[in-house]
């Protein structure tokens, strides 16, 4: 100690020394450590009378007032800047890097602070989902420096329409989320009609991308829920809203896309108080409900999408082993969305049943699932989701979206040969 207060009473003497005093004092006196300042001009007087008294020449001592007070602005700055770091730090973990907007960690927080305001206060709060239609095709045709273009602009024009009623979200790739506070049903889906209308108004400017045209036209396909879309005892969490406004996206694809679905009352429903309806009424597809087991309206091989090589090799040859039946194996989602986009899997190429994965690269599951109950041509194919999740909400959710059936690994791979058995079955009439 003695030292360093040596060091802090030199000439030169930097407030880094003070404040290495501070820090050492406390860990040895803790809350009875002596005040520093007090401590330095005691020492500095002691020094020059010592000094007067031996003859000895010990320099100019520095001003300890002034010394200190260096040192405290010092600290100061540093703690002012640790915190700002701190905010921005916070900041980025809450920010899309591609569109500058909210990412989906912070439509978590924001969507459990409103659900918790909707609980204790009762005030509802509504959400909508959209992504662009076919923005697969933009990447795959011009790039993805075009597909980045488009989402930056889709952000923009959607921040502009959504401004201080809620807060907008990048869900995940080209799905956008918003969570409006205060907002019942019928604000709600005037917020989505506008976001559709300023994403298909106008041309998307691409002239700053290489080898793009100058203009693209975008569409988006909008779904829309809220508290108070039906009755209040539905609700079993903030993810009941979330989910009825994906689904309703899953229907604006089904009906041609670039429209506003509304998870809301309906005077003609008479199925359910929660029955989707649109801005502008439409028919349920048929899509929407699961398929029973049993023969397939098509003709054709099996379409299995699994990423594991493993699991997708040992059903392949099960299959091949107890039936004359094709498979067709893809092993990630976005091939199998690229393929039905591209209307590859239509007419003869039709498949007569599809098994897919829930957990694959690019797109899961629920996204490829999405993609055939929204292709008229492969209405009518049953659709098995094989899975891990044993989460009850995803079941619900991917039976909701039109699969036929949602099967748990563990239970297919404990009984692997009557669940083959289950998939030739249809497989085989419809080859007959």
């Amino acid at each position: 100690m003695g030292a360093m207060i040596s060091t802090a009473l030199e000439k030169n003497a930097q407030a880094s020394a003070v404040q290495s005093i501070e820090r050492i004092s406390e860990l040895w006196y803790g809350g009875g450590a002596p005040e520093v300042g007090s401590l330095l001009e005691e020492v500095a007087e002691t020094s020059q009378t010592l000094a007067k008294l031996f003859e000895q020449d010990i320099g100019m001592i520095p001003d300890t007032a002034a010394l200190i007070e260096r040192a405290r602005e010092q600290g100061l700055e540093h703690q002012i800047g640790l915190e700002r770091k701190a905010e921005q730090l916070q900041r980025e973990a809450f920010l899309d890097g591609l569109t500058q907007i909210a990412n989906r960690r912070c439509f978590d927080v924001e969507l459990e602070r409103a659900y918790n305001e909707f609980l204790n206060r009762g005030v509802g709060f509504g959400v909508l989902f959209f992504d662009a239609d076919k923005f697969k095709v933009v990447n795959d045709t011009y790039g993805h420096a075009a597909g980045d273009a488009v989402l930056v602009e889709m952000a923009r024009r959607a921040t502009q329409v959504v401004g201080d009623e809620g807060i907008l979200c990048r869900y995940g790739g080209e799905e956008f989320a918003a969570i409006l506070a205060g907002a019942g049903l019928e604000r709600s889906a005037e917020v989505g009609q506008r976001i559709r209308e300023a994403i298909a108004s106008d041309s998307f400017d691409t002239r700053a991308v290489e080898g793009v045209p100058d203009t693209l036209d975008i569409t988006v396909s909008v779904g829309v829920s809220s508290t108070d879309a039906a009755e209040a005892a539905r609700l079993s969490g903030a993810e009941q809203v979330v989910h009825e406004a994906d689904g309703c996206v899953y229907e604006a694809k089904s009906d041609g896309r670039n429209n506003v679905k509304v998870w809301g009352r309906s005077a003609s429903a008479t199925k359910s108080p929660a029955s989707p309806r649109s801005v502008k009424p439409a028919a349920q597809p048929e899509a929407k409900q699961p398929r029973p087991l049993g023969a397939p309206e098509s003709r054709g091989e099996i379409l299995l999408v699994e990423d594991d090589a493993l699991a997708a090799t040992l059903v392949i040859s099960l299959i091949k082993r107890r039936a004359k039946v094709g498979v067709r194996w893809l092993k990630a989602g976005d091939e199998a969305i690229e393929l039905i986009e591209a209307g590859r899997l239509e007419g003869e190429s039709r498949p007569s049943l599809i098994l897919c994965d829930y957990t694959l690269p690019g797109r899961n599951g629920h996204e490829v699932l999405r993609a055939v109950r929204g292709c008229q041509a492969l209405s009518g194919v049953p659709f098995y989701m094989l899975t891990g999740n044993t989460d009850e909400q995803t079941r619900a959710r991917t039976l909701e979206l039109g699969a036929t059936l949602y099967i748990h690994k563990n239970e297919f791979c404990g009984d692997i040969n009557r669940w083959v058995g289950e998939l030739i079955s249809p497989a085989s009439d419809a080859a007959a």
